[in-house]
């Protein structure tokens, strides 16, 4: 009894409904529904409701599904396991090293719930305690690219298989889950259908879906993480708290990638934008309504205004965080940052 008990997870499970009608895996992350029903009407549903990682309920994570769920049509109860528990997640994005590697569950469209690259600390976030490998190949940089059903990125399909998953995260390709129909060479695979054409930020698993076994931190909102597709002279909105990559290999003929950072609506917030391959010819800038950066101006003594920060290359970095009335810039790495 004793051994048995010693080789038993630590699981908090509870049972909750969720709303959407597609299938769950096991170990998807999913996240409460605060805002169900009517606005006005006290509905005690919120804390029991929940639905796939989004830009709008990212900062309420719940949990990882417990077991595989088929899909429902007008939804399902299902049990999950809470923050807290040590139980398995659903891979992604990077190979998981025991005691070291963290993930963050993802609100991006293309594998909403799957857990990626690591963003902040806390629920939605997970530390690895079984080493995997995940992934089959990459191009998180943006360095692939699709046309049609063809996708192509050199000598980066060494790994990959027919019937394997080709996850596309961003670029011209339309963010989702593909299934190699077949493999032309070891730069090259064929789609089962067509994401688009152009540039590609994507990652490929196994048909048999990656499962890790890991640990759910607790405690603050991670806020998640999510990839964005800089867009030529036009918005590419940033999702608010947690981490935004942005997707590399797209170039902007006709003027910046924009987005805005408004205002924060709780002391601590933090927000994280992390460019992971090269823009060309333009830029994609945020535009920081208030903020200040984490140097003085010499003149004055105070610190300098920040408004605004411009990403064009792989692994240019920059997290802020809410103080009450200003984002403070906490670290920049590589991007640009202006003052007022």
């Amino acid at each position: 009894m004793a051994t048995n008990y010693w080789k038993q997870e630590r699981k908090l499970i509870r049972q909750v409904f969720f709303s959407g009608s597609t299938a769950l895996k096991k170990g998807q992350g999913v996240c409460y529904d605060r805002d169900y029903g009517t606005a006005a009407t006290a509905d005690t549903r919120r804390d029991r409701t929940v639905e796939l990682p989004s830009s709008s309920n990212n900062r309420w994570f719940a949990g990882v599904a417990a077991r595989d769920y088929p899909a429902k049509s007008g939804g399902q109860f299902i049990e999950i396991y809470e923050p807290g528990s040590v139980c398995y997640i659903l891979a992604g994005q990077q190979d998981a090293v025991v005691a070291s590697t963290i993930f963050t569950c993802s609100a991006a469209t293309g594998d909403a719930g799957r857990f990626g690259l690591a963003g902040f600390p806390g629920r939605g976030s997970a530390m690895a305690l079984q080493t995997v490998t995940v992934l089959k190949g990459s191009g998180l940089d943006g360095g692939g690219s699709v046309s049609s059903k063809t996708l192509t990125d050199t000598n980066a399909f060494t790994n990959v298989e027919v019937g394997d998953r080709i996850v596309i995260l961003g670029g011209a390709g339309t963010p989702g889950i593909y299934t190699v129909a077949s493999k032309t060479d070891n730069s090259n695979v064929v789609l089962d259908s067509a994401p688009g054409n152009g540039a590609c930020t994507w990652y490929a698993i196994d048909d048999t879906e990656p499962l890790v076994l890991a640990y759910l931190f607790d405690g603050e909102e991670s806020g998640l993480c999510e990839w964005i597709t800089p867009q030529d002279n036009d918005e590419a909105a940033a999702m608010v708290g947690g981490m935004t990559f942005i997707c590399g290999g797209v170039t902007l003929s006709n003027g910046n990638s924009t987005d805005t950072l408004d205002d924060g609506d709780v002391i601590g917030l933090r927000k994280g934008f992390l460019c992971k391959g090269t823009i060309g010819t333009n830029d994609h800038v945020v535009t920081v309504t208030h903020g200040l950066q984490n140097v003085m101006n010499t003149t004055s003594g105070a610190p300098e205004t920040c408004a605004s920060v411009a990403f064009d290359a792989a692994n240019e970095l920059c997290v802020l965080e809410w103080y009450g009335q200003k984002w403070q810039v906490l670290q920049c790495e590589g991007a640009t940052m202006s003052s007022s």
